[in-house]
């Protein structure tokens, strides 16, 4: 984790190792059950979309969540969060209201945490960025050709 700065530990029953879906993911250290809050989300900010002031491939490149496609939950710490991969058969789901990620089914232990990051209302202009090409990746890198 040293090649990302410091890390902040929102997740303390997780893990992050090499995934089979890209790059560093995060896995769980433990067993999380069904309906179980395993990470918080509370150092984050409610900005507008409008006033996230990064190059263009920052909404690509940020920790951060989409509440509406005009307001982002923003975190200028990373977190473990940043290794949560994307896979259209998620495990785990973020809460915003309560601002937690929490498990959708039961997670074993060594297992890799997913998100669906398309159940968010993710901003036009994320859309438009090299970050949305994890959008159609299956959770074992292989390409959805229903998306292109």
């Amino acid at each position: 984790m040293q090649r990302y700065g410091p890390v902040l530990n929102n997740a303390p029953k997780c893990k992050t190792r090499l995934s089979a879906i890209h790059g560093t993911g995060l896995f769980a250290g433990t067993r999380i059950e069904a309906g179980e809050p395993f990470m918080s989300l509370e150092d984050g900010e409610i900005i507008p979309v409008t006033s996230f002031h990064y190059d263009p491939e920052g909404l690509a490149a940020s920790e951060w969540n989409a509440i509406s496609e005009h307001e982002l939950l923003v975190r200028q710490r990373r977190t473990l969060y940043y290794f949560i991969n994307h896979d259209l058969r998620p495990n785990a789901l973020v809460d915003i209201q309560s601002r937690q990620v929490v498990a959708s089914v039961a997670i074993d232990a060594d297992q890799e945490i997913t998100l669906d990051y398309m159940r968010e209302p993710l901003p036009k202009r994320y859309l438009q960025t090299h970050g949305a090409s994890y959008l159609f990746w299956s959770e074992r890198g292989m390409r959805y050709d229903s998306f292109h």
